[in-house]
C-alpha cells in the first residue's frame, strides 16, 4: 500500500505557485483554516487565469488525497480531480468545481454551500450529511451517490442525474429544477 505524503497548507499554496498539479496521495497537515494563509488569494487569482482548455489538459489533481476537515473556501477547482479523495468535513463553500470529478470522493458532513459543481462527476461518492445549499448542481451527475441526509434546500438542480442515489431524509425543499 502506498504511504501519504504529509504537507502544510503552507506547502501546497507554494507549491501550486510554482506551477505542480499532482497532489495524488498527500495529506494535509496541520493548519485547518488553509483559506486564511498567505499566498491562497494569489494562488487562487493564479488558478482563474488558467483558461478552461489548460485547465483540462492539466488539472489540479488530488486523487487518494486526504483533506479532513480543512477549510477551502472560494478556491477555484475547476476540472480538479478529487477521484477516491477523504474530504470529511472538509469546508468548500464557495468553490468553484466546475467539471471536477470527485468519483467515490468521500464528502461526509463537507461544507458545500453556495458551490459551483456544474456538471461535476460525483458518481459513487459519500455526500451523507453534506451542506449543499444553495449550490449549483447543474448537470452534476451523482449515479449511486450515497447522499442520506444531505441538505440541498435552494439548490439548482437543472438537469442534474440522482440515477440510483440513496436519498433517504435528504432536505430537497426549494430546490430548483427538481
Amino acid at each position: 500500500m502506498k504511504k501519504y505524503i504529509k504537507i502544510s497548507g503552507k506547502e501546497l499554496i507554494s507549491k501550486i505557485l510554482s506551477g505542480e498539479k499532482d497532489f495524488s496521495r498527500i495529506m494535509l497537515s496541520a493548519e485547518k483554516h488553509i483559506s486564511s494563509l498567505e499566498g491562497y488569494r494569489e494562488m487562487n487569482d493564479l488558478l482563474k487565469t488558467r483558461t478552461p482548455k489548460g485547465l483540462r489538459r492539466r488539472p489540479l489533481i488530488f486523487k487518494h488525497a486526504k483533506i479532513k476537515g480543512i477549510q477551502l473556501q472560494d478556491l477555484y477547482l475547476r476540472f480538479a480531480d478529487f477521484s477516491y479523495a477523504d474530504l470529511t468535513s472538509a469546508g468548500l463553500s464557495f468553490a468553484d468545481l466546475k467539471y471536477a470529478v470527485l468519483y467515490r470522493a468521500n464528502l461526509l458532513h463537507a461544507d458545500l454551500s453556495c458551490a459551483v459543481l456544474e456538471n461535476a462527476f460525483c458518481n459513487e461518492s459519500t455526500l451523507i450529511g453534506t451542506n449543499l445549499v444553495r449550490a449549483n448542481l447543474k448537470g452534476a451527475n451523482f449515479y449511486k451517490a450515497r447522499m442520506d441526509s444531505a441538505k440541498l434546500n435552494e439548490a439548482d438542480l437543472k438537469a442534474a442525474h440522482f440515477n440510483n442515489a440513496e436519498l433517504r431524509y435528504t432536505d430537497l425543499r426549494r430546490t430548483k429544477h427538481l
